[in-house]
């Protein structure tokens, strides 16, 4: 079961330069809010944050495991939407900036079990601009 779901489109130099997420937000061509987290400090990436998701914030729901899903799915739906934003050429441009992205998939469950339903349109969106999908848990 998840108890924490993080999404987040990282970008990061494989050279160990810096990059800030003020940076990376200018060069994706942002012009909505999104949460941006990094120091900005060599070697570290820079994130925007899709998704961010607990289990225990949906403990007083009648039936919490249905309104986490619920929630889930709602946020991917707006994660495929700002990633749709973004053009093809971008993922290019960026690259030849010497800048590597991917979009990571960071879990925490419990009982050794997980069970994740990603919506079609989000992992096409993931394909269209070319970016690998990682998956990190606790387990």
């Amino acid at each position: 079961m998840i108890i924490r779901i993080q999404c987040l489109l990282c970008a990061w130099r494989p050279n160990g330069g810096s990059l800030s997420p003020t940076e990376f937000t200018e060069l994706l061509g942002f012009t909505s809010k999104v949460p941006m987290v990094g120091s900005g400090l060599p070697w570290q990436s820079a994130r925007a944050v899709l998704c961010d998701l607990s289990y225990s914030a949906f403990r007083v729901s009648p039936e919490p495991s249905e309104a986490f899903e619920a929630a889930l799915q709602q946020e991917f739906s707006a994660a495929s939407k700002l990633l749709a934003d973004i053009p093809e050429h971008i993922s290019s441009s960026i690259a030849g900036h010497g800048i590597a992205m991917d979009v990571l998939l960071d879990l925490a469950i419990d009982q050794g079990q997980l069970d994740l339903n990603l919506p079609t349109l989000f992992l096409a969106q993931v394909a269209r601009l070319k970016l690998r999908l990682r998956v990190l848990t606790n387990d």
